[in-house]
């Protein structure tokens, strides 16, 4: 049982996490797609799940019509169709005769495909779809229990949020209780310090976003901090059966990190190589790699499955858009600074630009690298934060697309957020000044959008700013929330074409602001606007209630008194004896 401060604080960010759906886009539909496939039909592949046609008219609501994918080719109404990449070329090599051309970004739900064997798949590491399916496949049969179709429109949009607050959701909020955990490990003396940093970790960093929506950047950061604690915990155990435990245990977590999030792969040597530090630690080694096997041998049968060899990855099939770097793989180029200083510190991306209190847990970082006794744990962090700044440096999509903050350094941000313990500690007004800053930018983002497409898509440029000097935060989500549209960013764009509306005048708010379905890549492809289903493709619980009100925020007052009770419970010294 999770003593009572660890309880509120976990209720605290699963209320917070649970009460936002937001939306569709690329990425969770193509994950959701799976879900569909495996929950309903046992298949890898999402082609039945990935084009839905059309809207027909049922007594419940409105009814999407899926068209099934075969070899890349569908039909509607007697018609056949070959799906094209952007690029106009058609999946399957070449267009077949009688076959129209339907590109992929105008029919299906997502362009986050990897085609291989004439099937269509998610080109994402699969853990994070896996964790959601126990949930979809209980809402599923409720929907047939209740004789719902599960292409009602309400009912899969429902499901999608569902199934991410009881996968994703959980999962995330599991971790802020994780991150108390090894904080206490780390700096037993200071217990309110601890939690002020699961509190800052779960509310003041993009970990609040990511963790509200159907990617893998919030589970895979849950399981390499479990890794991490497990690591940590171990040299406390006795020699025998409870430190094997622990040690498999580490291994299984950063297995799944790994099956979550490739990139979490980067973090595995500087683990090893933490386990093996001083005395009788290489005998550790093989109860880790014990626990690390099995979710690898399943990741291994799942690429086997679906690409036809254990070692290749969807990447190797994806859609070509993703490609268009001059190096390896024709995704990674030689590191580039001006990359570093957009993920850290640029109004675009920056990490310390969107959440500053991490530059408190900067700063303790260093501390610990400077004083004695947890050097190895500062060597550790900062070998884990490197290596994901490096693969941002080299990655020709560093910016991850539509977002909040650098998307990659997700993973890493426990390793960044754990040094807030000592900070709070030692200057705590300073640090709980810069973590209320934090937490207001992240609860807009939340609130309005967690994907937004400022600086990433023509639909938010601005012809008189470069990339960098964009702002998600000052152009896109305060303005929404404040007046119910983007409006610097449509001001600068200028009227547009006379009698045209401008898509991104569509995204509304003041809340909960993406018209996109789970069930589509692109606005108003099935519901044309301003069609009532386009304000509930996204929503937050209170909205409910309140629909299109900043008031529906009122249910975060429940996860506020949870989390100043469990700030309350902890003592700010640890008590002697």
């Amino acid at each position: 049982m999770l003593p009572g401060i660890e309880w509120r604080l976990f209720l605290a960010a699963w209320i917070a996490y649970a009460g936002f759906h937001q939306g569709g886009g690329w990425s969770q539909n193509a994950r959701f797609a799976q879900v569909r496939a495996i929950a309903e039909q046992g298949r890898l592949d999402v082609d039945a799940y990935l084009v839905y046609a059309g809207v027909r008219d049922a007594p419940r609501g409105p009814q999407l019509v899926r068209a099934p994918v075969a070899g890349g080719l569908f039909e509607v109404d007697g018609r056949r169709y070959a799906l094209t990449w952007p690029d106009g070329r058609p999946l399957v090599g070449e267009l077949p005769a009688g076959a129209a051309p339907a590109p992929l970004e105008r029919v299906a739900a997502s362009g986050d495909v990897a085609f291989a064997g004439g099937r269509l798949f998610p080109n994402k590491a699969p853990g994070t779809t896996w964790l959601a399916v126990p949930a979809y496949l209980a809402i599923h049969r409720l929907w047939l229990w209740r004789g719902v179709d599960p292409d009602d429109w309400w009912a899969l949009t429902l499901a999608a949020w569902l199934s991410t607050a009881l996968g994703v959701g959980l999962a995330s909020a599991a971790g802020c209780v994780l991150l108390r955990r090894a904080a206490l490990r780390l700096w037993p003396e200071a217990p309110r310090a601890a939690t002020g940093a699961a509190l800052a970790f779960a509310f003041a960093t993009p970990f609040f976003p990511y963790a509200t929506l159907f990617f893998e950047q919030a589970p895979a950061a849950v399981a390499l901090l479990a890794a991490f604690d497990r690591l940590c915990a171990a040299p406390g155990l006795a020699a025998g059966r409870a430190r094997t435990h622990a040690l498999a245990f580490a291994g299984l977590a950063a297995g799944a990190a790994v099956a979550t999030s490739y990139l979490a792969a980067l973090a595995l040597p500087f683990l090893l190589l933490y386990l093996a530090r001083g005395e009788g630690g290489l005998r550790g080694i093989p109860a880790f790699a014990a626990g690390l096997a099995p979710p690898l041998a399943l990741l291994a049968a799942y690429h086997q499955a679906c690409f036809g060899s254990p070692f290749a990855t969807a990447y190797a099939f994806q859609n070509p858009l993703f490609l268009g770097a001059a190096g390896w793989r024709g995704v990674f180029d030689a590191p580039e600074p001006l990359r570093l200083v957009a993920v850290l510190v640029s109004p675009y991306r920056g990490l310390f630009f969107h959440a500053p209190v991490l530059l408190a847990g900067a700063a303790a970082l260093v501390a610990m690298a400077l004083r004695p006794g947890r050097r190895a744990e500062a060597a550790l962090f900062a070998a884990i934060l490197a290596a994901h700044l490096l693969f941002n440096a080299s990655f020709h999509a560093w910016h991850a697309g539509w977002g909040v903050g650098p998307r990659y350094l997700v993973p890493a941000l426990p390793f960044l957020a754990l040094p807030l313990a000592p900070a709070f500690a030692r200057a705590g007004k300073t640090t709980a000044a810069l973590a209320v800053l934090s937490a207001a930018a992240m609860l807009a983002f939340t609130a309005v959008d967690a994907q937004p497409s400022v600086g990433s898509s023509p639909i938010a440029e601005r012809p008189d700013r470069s990339r960098l000097w964009r702002e998600p935060l000052g152009e896109y989500a305060l303005p929404i929330l404040w007046s119910g549209r983007a409006g610097p960013i449509l001001e600068a764009q200028g009227a547009g074409p006379a009698g045209a509306e401008r898509p991104l005048a569509h995204f509304r708010g003041p809340v909960s602001a993406n018209p996109i379905g789970v069930y589509e890549a692109w606005i108003g492809t099935r519901f044309r606007p301003p069609a009532p289903e386009l304000a509930w493709n996204s929503f937050n619980a209170g909205e409910l209630l309140l629909p299109g009100r900043r008031a529906s925020l009122g249910f975060l007052l429940v996860p506020l008194a949870l989390a100043i009770s469990a700030l309350r419970a902890s003592p700010p010294r640890a008590r002697a004896g």
